[in-house]
């Protein structure tokens, strides 16, 4: 009986394999959707023809989008599990009314199949978008962006042609993680989009640190093109010490690497460094800053020429006015005649001001700088500049601390001392 099961099953094999090698050799490979049709009858198992002849439909169902179809759904009740299959037969059931139905079926069964490729979620988002259905496209949109927040900027693009509203926009599309919460926030500040930047800001879990990214890249959307309002109060929320039109973390209480967080800029040029540095003692006749117990200090190497253009901070004034932008500042061992100086300056209407330091060496020394505020929430600008140049003393040794920056009514003792 063995020996019979043996035989019997050898035979079955080698039938099998006939039928293959035939129908293999019959497939019409420029109407593939025909050689399905035949298979159903001749092979209903579908086999490696039938595979093969799925695989041909990739760039032939056109020739007959219904038929391909029907060959399609047959083939996949026999090979259920290639997502491949699955996106090509939503993309020809688009076109066939009867099948149009199921379309969104199908993408969700390729992304099924294998939900860890990034490939098959990309491609059922394209395809979703040539639907024209919104719903499709922001559902694989999501899931295309699950895990990989850097793509966070090309989902938003996207879908922000399906979706208006900035709030919805990222509530459907993007996964609640900080990755990418801050990718989102990188694109909107690109794109210039503060009612995006906003809408991200608003699902953040708070409070917030100033040293986290996507914290200064709100800051840097709101200072180029947002509501100084909104500026003000989330340095209020960073800063206990911050008060709306004063120089945001003037008191540089905060570490170098957060002070980007308050609109600071603090690119090094070769040559200089700029850091955070404890208060020195006080001078004899005690002029010296008198709230603070850190300042900010710019140190030149004397190895470099450079053209520096910080420490810069922009920042809004909420209430028309005349003040004063008041503090301290100290120099050692400065060398050369290009010396650095203090810029100020009103963005919006052009009125600016320069302090020069008062010599290569001097201790704590008060400054107060005019400023002239004509609009609520105008900027202004602080800038610390030293210019390069081509005399022979070029190369500039020393440093100088600032400490103590504050805005001050007019009225006050800020002008009066200037």
């Amino acid at each position: 009986m063995r020996p019979l099961l043996l035989s019997v099953l050898a035979l079955l094999a080698l039938s099998i394999a006939a039928s293959e090698y035939v129908n293999l050799r019959a497939l019409d490979r420029d109407r593939p959707a025909d050689s399905m049709e035949r298979l159903q009858g001749t092979q209903p198992w579908g086999g490696l023809a039938g595979r093969e002849a799925a695989r041909l439909l990739e760039t032939r169902w056109r020739l007959d989008p219904s038929a391909s179809a029907d060959g399609l759904w047959w083939q996949m009740h026999r090979y259920p599990m290639d997502p491949w299959r699955w996106l090509l037969l939503a993309r020809v059931a688009r076109q066939v009314d009867e099948h149009r139905p199921l379309v969104g079926d199908h993408m969700r069964t390729a992304v099924g199949i294998q939900p860890g490729s990034r490939a098959v979620r990309w491609q059922s988002a394209q395809l979703a978008q040539a639907t024209g259905h919104p719903e499709l496209v922001i559902e694989h949109l999501s899931l295309w962006l699950a895990d990989q927040p850097h793509m966070s900027d090309r989902a938003l693009f996207v879908a922000s042609r399906w979706i208006d509203d900035p709030g919805e926009l990222v509530d459907r599309v993007m996964p609640a993680t900080e990755d990418h919460f801050e990718r989102a926030m990188r694109f909107a500040r690109a794109s210039q989009n503060p009612a995006l930047a906003e809408a991200l800001w608003q699902r953040l879990d708070h409070p917030r640190s100033p040293n986290e990214r996507v914290v200064a890249e709100y800051i840097r959307i709101q200072q180029s093109v947002g509501d100084p309002n909104a500026l003000m109060a989330v340095w209020q929320d960073l800063d206990p010490l911050y008060r709306p039109g004063q120089v945001p973390a003037g008191h540089f209480g905060f570490d170098t690497d957060e002070l980007a967080a308050f609109g600071w800029n603090l690119r090094e040029p070769e040559g200089v460094t700029i850091k955070i540095a404890p208060l020195q003692d006080s001078t004899p006749d005690n002029r010296k800053p008198s709230t603070v117990n850190r300042v900010l200090k710019v140190t030149f190497n004397g190895e470099e020429n450079p053209n520096l253009r910080t420490p810069l901070v922009r920042f809004p004034m909420p209430d028309p006015g005349r003040y004063y932008l008041t503090g301290y500042w100290r120099g050692e061992g400065l060398t050369t005649r290009a010396l650095p100086y203090i810029h100020v300056r009103n963005d919006d209407n052009g009125g600016r001001e320069t302090l020069r330091v008062p010599g290569t060496d001097f201790d704590w020394t008060r400054f107060a700088i005019p400023v002239e505020i004509t609009e609520p929430g105008q900027t202004v600008r602080l800038q610390f500049i030293r210019r390069s140049t081509g005399a022979f003393d070029r190369y500039i040794e020393g440093d100088v601390s600032l400490a103590d920056l504050l805005i001050e009514e007019a009225q006050s003792d800020g002008g009066e001392d200037s």
